[in-house]
């Protein structure tokens, strides 16, 4: 998502994923796409290198429930090894 100023210029980048832990005992608070995520059943994120520099692959797995659907939802994005 594009971060706008007051002009309408595009100004940067909303992050695709944010997960902020405050402690070991509280749940993350998740931002997927610039929204919040809620109902979190799982939240996992593996980013693994391919060797001695900055490649690497990133794997995103959330579950959530979905209210309005009534059902669990899952989004699930892995990048591998390029």
């Amino acid at each position: 998502m594009e971060i706008v100023d007051k002009g309408g210029r595009i100004v940067g980048q909303e992050p695709l994923l944010i997960i902020e832990v405050k402690d070991m005992e509280s749940v993350p608070v998740v931002r997927y796409k610039g929204e919040d995520i809620t109902g979190k059943v799982e939240v996992g994120y593996q980013w693994r290198t391919t060797g001695n520099n900055d490649l690497g692959k990133h794997n995103i797995s959330l579950e959530y429930v979905d209210k309005k659907q009534q059902s669990v939802q899952a989004i699930n994005l892995r990048r591998l090894f390029t």
